[in-house]
This record gives C-alpha cells, sequence and structure tokens, in this order.
C-alpha cells in the first residue's frame, strides 16, 4: 500500500547545510589568501560561499526530503499548500531563488572585480500551481444545472444532495467529494551566461544556455456513489494518474567583432552556433475496481483498463552569421546566413538560409542637411531586401520514417500488433520562402508625424501538406 508523507529538515540535514557552507567559504577563503585576495575581498568570497551553500545544497535536501522510495513505488508530498510541511516547502523554494539571485550578483561582482575582462550572469525560477477540475466539463456543468426541470429537488427529504440521474445531472455538492481529481504543475527554468573582452570594445565572445523544465501530474479516483434511479451503487471506482515531463535545452555561442575604420566606415560582424533538443515524456494508467474508497492509488484496482505510454523529441543544430557596415550612416548594408540541420529530416537535413538589405539614409547628406526642405521632413530611407527563410513544421519529429499504429484495444489473437499507417518519405526536405521588400521610411516635423510604405511579396518552394494516396496503396487517409 503507496503512502503519502511529508518531512521537514531533520538535524542530520541541516548539519550537512552548515557543514556545505564553512567547507566552501573556508575553500574559497585560502584560495583568495592563495592569490593575494585578502580583507573585504576574502569577507566577500566568504559570503559568497555562504550563498552558493544554500543555493546548491539546499534544494539538495529539500528534494531529497521530498521524494522517498518505498516498496519499489515513489512516494511524494501530498501537496505544497495543502500541509503544514508543505507550505514550508514553497516558502523555502521562494526564499531559496531569492538567495541565489542575490548569489548571482554577488558572484558577479567579485569575479568582476577579479576579472574585469568577463561578465557572469545567471538565473533561476521555479514555480508550482494546482488548477481544480470538475468531474466533468465546465460548460457541462453549468447546462445541465440550469436546463434541470424546476420540480426537481436537488435534496433528498433527509436534507442531504440528491445524486440525481447521472452524474452530470445530479446535485454537485454530491459528487464534489466523490467524483476526485488533483493535479500539480512545475515548471523550472535555469540559465547561465558569460560576455568575454577579447579585445575591449572590439572583439567579445558570448555564451548563454538555458534549461527549462515542465512537470505535469494529474490523479483521479471515483469513489462509491448511487444514482437516485438505482438501488444499488455504483462501486466501479475508476482510478486513473497521468504524468506528463517537458525537458528544453539551447545552447549558444556568438563572436562579435566592431570597429570603425577613418571615422567613416563602421563594421559589425557577428559569428556563431547554436543547439537546441526538446524530449518529451507521458505515462497514463487506469485502473478500476478497488476494494474500498480509502486507497485512491492505482495499486488498490482490481483491473488495468489502460497502460500507455509515449515519448518523442528532436534537435536543431545551426551556424550563422552577420555583417552589419555602413559609411557615415549614410548608406547601410546587412548580410546574413544561417545553415541548420534538424532531426526530423534524413537525406536533406541542413537547409541554407540568407539574407541581405540595403538602406540609404538621404536625411545624413550634407546636401539634404543645408536644404530648407530639412526642416519639414526629418527622416526619409530608401531601403530594399531580399532573404529565404525555413520551415519544417508540417513535419512531425519522426514522420520521415514511417509512423506505426496500435491495431484496435491493442492485441490481435492475444499479442501486441501493430501495422504501418504512412509511408516512408526520407527525401522530404526543408520548406522555404523568399521573400522581396520594398519600403520607404518618412518622417516629418522631427519625426513627430511618420509614415512607413510597404510591398512585400513570398514565394514558398518545396510546401510542405498531406495528401491523399488513392486506396489501392493501403495508406489512403
Amino acid at each position: 500500500m503507496g503512502e503519502n508523507k511529508s518531512q521537514g529538515l531533520g538535524i542530520k540535514e541541516l548539519t550537512s547545510l552548515a557543514a556545505g557552507q564553512v567547507i566552501g567559504a573556508g575553500v574559497v577563503t585560502l584560495v583568495g589568501q592563495a592569490i593575494g585576495v585578502t580583507g573585504r575581498s576574502v569577507w566577500l568570497a566568504y559570503a559568497t560561499a555562504i550563498l552558493l551553500g544554500f543555493c546548491i545544497i539546499f534544494p539538495y535536501i529539500m528534494l531529497s526530503s521530498m521524494i522517498r522510495v518505498k516498496g519499489g513505488n515513489y512516494t511524494f508530498v501530498s501537496t505544497i499548500l495543502g500541509d503544514r510541511w508543505g507550505g514550508m516547502y514553497g516558502m523555502a523554494f521562494t526564499l531559496n531563488m531569492f538567495a541565489c539571485g542575490m548569489f548571482g550578483l554577488s558572484m558577479g561582482t567579485y569575479m568582476n572585480a577579479i576579472f574585469p575582462f568577463l561578465n557572469v550572469k545567471a538565473g533561476a525560477t521555479y514555480t508550482w500551481s494546482q488548477q481544480p477540475s470538475l468531474w466533468i466539463g465546465s460548460y457541462e456543468l453549468f447546462y445541465r444545472t440550469r436546463s434541470q426541470r424546476p420540480t426537481w429537488n436537488p435534496y433528498n427529504e433527509d436534507g442531504s444532495p440528491a445524486s440525481g440521474w447521472g452524474t452530470g445531472d445530479g446535485n454537485p455538492e454530491y459528487y464534489r467529494d466523490k467524483l476526485t481529481s488533483e493535479d500539480g504543475t512545475r515548471k523550472s527554468t535555469y540559465n547561465f551566461g558569460f560576455d568575454l573582452d577579447i579585445i575591449p570594445k572590439k572583439l567579445t565572445f558570448s555564451g548563454n544556455s538555458s534549461l527549462y523544465h515542465y512537470d505535469y501530474q494529474y490523479e483521479t479516483f471515483n469513489k462509491s456513489y448511487q444514482l437516485q434511479t438505482s438501488s444499488t451503487p455504483t462501486n466501479t471506482r475508476d482510478a486513473s494518474a497521468k504524468i506528463e515531463r517537458y525537458t528544453q535545452i539551447q545552447v549558444n555561442g556568438t563572436l562579435n567583432y566592431k570597429d570603425t575604420f577613418k571615422d567613416k566606415h563602421n563594421l559589425d560582424v557577428m559569428v556563431g552556433s547554436e543547439y537546441f533538443g526538446y524530449n518529451e515524456f507521458m505515462m497514463e494508467a487506469k485502473t478500476q475496481n478497488s476494494p474500498t474508497d480509502d486507497i485512491p492509488t492505482l495499486n488498490a484496482g482490481a483491473s488495468r483498463t489502460s497502460t500507455k505510454s509515449e515519448k518523442t523529441g528532436y534537435r536543431i543544430a545551426s551556424v550563422f552569421g552577420r555583417v552589419n557596415y555602413n559609411y557615415q550612416m549614410k548608406y547601410l548594408l546587412s548580410l546574413v546566413a544561417r545553415y541548420d540541420g534538424i532531426s526530423r529530416l534524413k537525406d536533406n537535413r541542413w537547409g541554407f538560409f540568407p539574407g541581405v538589405s540595403v538602406g540609404w539614409n538621404v536625411t545624413e547628406e550634407d546636401f539634404w542637411k543645408e536644404s530648407k526642405i530639412s526642416e519639414v521632413i526629418s527622416n526619409i530611407k530608401p531601403r530594399l531586401s531580399y532573404g529565404v527563410n525555413g520551415n519544417v513544421n508540417g513535419i512531425g519529429n519522426f514522420d520521415i520514417y514511417g509512423i506505426y499504429k496500435q491495431i484496435g484495444a491493442g492485441n490481435y489473437d492475444g499479442a501486441t500488433a501493430y501495422y504501418n499507417s504512412s509511408l516512408i518519405n526520407t527525401g522530404l526536405r526543408w520548406e522555404q520562402s523568399r521573400s522581396f521588400e520594398a519600403g520607404l521610411d518618412l518622417g516629418f516635423f522631427n519625426n513627430r508625424l511618420s509614415f512607413i510604405f510597404d510591398y512585400y511579396n513570398r514565394t514558398t518552394d518545396d510546401l510542405l501538406t498531406d495528401v491523399n494516396l488513392p486506396a489501392y496503396t493501403g495508406f489512403s487517409g
């Protein structure tokens, strides 16, 4: 039998937390003395170490206390807001996120004092939420409540709520504590980045990374209930549990060079690369015929009616670059290019997407500044641009390899059976849209009045779409 317990920090955990802070502070202090950083900087390092212990060790202890393994089953704290320790967990995590933010600030200040050419930034967020749900849809609840016969009494003669002719027709007060459900959503985001000045004010290398984690848990349990039209109670006691989990990671690095030559030529060059990964997992199970209303978990169900799990994911790798040039802010030129690869494709996994744009700031010309019309027209800039964009949103994560589905209720002659429901097509490629734009920006009276005129034309090649095949192929939609 599963059990739900919530536990606080014991003497052992608190001792470990304090020890971690002291050890961390000692290490940082010794390192600071070794490299010649003393006095005020050592005290700053000591405070940083304490915050470091609070940000790393404390969440580990919290999570270790929230998750217990017993009898091969995971047991969790019942709710963060619903019980005494749960409330303390919610408060502790809020305070911990605040402390981690302060740690990032102090750490950045300390590192900047030692390495002025390096700027480090980090952040973290954690949210937990719960949304009550009904045993039927909200629309159905209000619709059926308003459509009840005026002669029907929502209460029995003894004053108890009447169950009605069905779970959607009776007094909601009767079913509220019998058809139960509970959910919880946890979202956490972590990011880390840095800027390294290789050549001050000219050449900079930047790195950024982020991790997003999403957890959703939903449980239902129908206790025994009896309809007004039935002489016996309904003891099916349906139970279900569902878990959804998403993980998204993104890492990129860029090298940026900026310089001005002869006080007229301004150049900005950037090259970089990026990685993006996404993973999704879902598991759901349902049971029936639990012997009692006191055990809402799946292990009490005598018969399993459904069990399923799903996994999916995809990856994107990119290399990109950009060159911006202008001559005294009069003549503007921009060149961009991307080379992207995605796991949703196979034979034509990589695509190249360039772009170019030019512009002319007429108002920066000397002849314009000296004319009287410049007092009326404060901005006039004609511009042209052309670029290629890629898209693969019309393709599933594994569509090109052929999709397989399970037959009927999941078995065929006592064995699990699958069939190929779509053709393999590894020759698919990036959908490409070629765009041309011509525009004119106008500003009057010191840009108090402005107009933007644009002509836009887009042509899409290799359009991705679903096509119904003839029935004789065996793959007709």
